[in-house]
Parts: C-alpha cells; sequence; structure tokens
C-alpha cells in the first residue's frame, strides 16, 4: 500500500532513518515511494536463511557470493538470529574475508538516495 508506506517512510526520513526493504513480495513498492520521498533505502539481494539449517544457511551465503558479487559491488543480505545462521555466519565471515569481501553495517548500504540492485533467492 503506496499511501500508508509513504506515511511510514516521510517518518522515517524526519528522523534522519533509512530504509531497507526485506522483498517479502515481488510486488514491493518500496523502491518507488522511497525515490519519491527522497529517503536513503536499500533493497536486499538474498536472504540466507530461509532454511534454517546452518550447512544450508553457510552454503546460500558463500555460494551466492561467489557466484554473483565478487568484486561486484554491494549486496544487501538478511537473516535472522537463529542459531543456525550465527553458526554459520561465525564460519563464513574469515573466509568471506579471504574471498576480499568486506562486510559493513547497513548504514553503509545506504549512503545515497536510491536502490541498490535485487535478486531474489529462492533457495
Amino acid at each position: 500500500d503506496e499511501e500508508k508506506l509513504n506515511i511510514v517512510l516521510q517518518e522515517l526520513k524526519e528522523r534522519g532513518l533509512f530504509f531497507i526493504d526485506s522483498r517479502t513480495t515481488p510486488d514491493s513498492r518500496a523502491g518507488r515511494v522511497a525515490k519519491k520521498t527522497k529517503i536513503r533505502y536499500a533493497s536486499r539481494k538474498l536472504f540466507i536463511d530461509n532454511n534454517q539449517d546452518e550447512e544450508q544457511i553457510f552454503k546460500n551465503l558463500i555460494g551466492y557470493l561467489e557466484k554473483h558479487d565478487r568484486g561486484r559491488g554491494l549486496a544487501v543480505i538478511i537473516g535472522h538470529p537463529y542459531p543456525g545462521t550465527v553458526k554459520a555466519l561465525r564460519e563464513a565471515v574469515p573466509i568471506l574475508k579471504s574471498m576480499g569481501i568486506t562486510i559493513v553495517p547497513p548504514t553503509e548500504m545506504v549512503n545515497t538516495i536510491g536502490e541498490v540492485e535485487i535478486i531474489n533467492n529462492k533457495e
């Protein structure tokens, strides 16, 4: 609902905050509304833990970055604080660093107004 989303994004903007769209629906209107309201915005490229299995989460993260984003810029990746996600991230972070991938806080992903490219993950 663009009208309701506009109210939320205007409030976030007034508070100096940003919006990250988790893209739980392919019909998200957040990017369009964010551009209109000129709020800092990004959208996720990958959910790493649709399946809560630690091994699968690790494979999702490492595999995706090896195939799609190595050296190509920004990727907003979303996970939940599930035990398997936390364990997979602990194992993956040193590997990601060895691949030259830098993990940054969300505030660095939304420094400019506009949408980070999205790729839907069906895994």
